[in-house]
């Protein structure tokens, strides 16, 4: 008990954390970046997304209704671009097919086809 006590007064250590995501000084963070490859940094970051996304029942709170509105096809975009959800973790999340989903997504806001 003494030990934590006698801690209290010192900052925690993901404090620190760079990006929110990195313990270590900016000299590590400039030495580690070179040796990373783009696709290890993105799948680093796709396990911090994934870690740290609400669910979709909070993404979707009303879940689907017909037709696909807009608005579930807005959000639905933010699932899959900021959270990392895959198509099909959506579409099973609603309750509809992936490639309903998908066709959905590829048309442009507004348009009515």
């Amino acid at each position: 008990m003494s030990f934590v006590t006698s801690n209290l007064a010192q900052r925690a250590p993901w404090d620190g954390l760079l990006g929110g995501a990195i313990l270590g000084s900016e000299d590590f963070l400039t030495a580690t970046r070179g040796k990373v490859t783009e696709r290890e940094l993105r799948e680093i970051n796709r396990v911090l997304s994934v870690e740290f996304r609400p669910d979709l029942k909070i993404l979707f709170p009303d879940g689907y209704t017909r037709p696909l509105g807009q608005e579930t096809v807005e959000r639905a975009r933010v699932a899959r671009l900021r959270h990392g959800y895959t198509y099909a973790e959506i579409a099973h999340a609603l309750g509809i097919h992936q490639s309903t989903l998908t066709k959905a997504m590829r048309k442009k806001p507004g348009s009515q086809r």
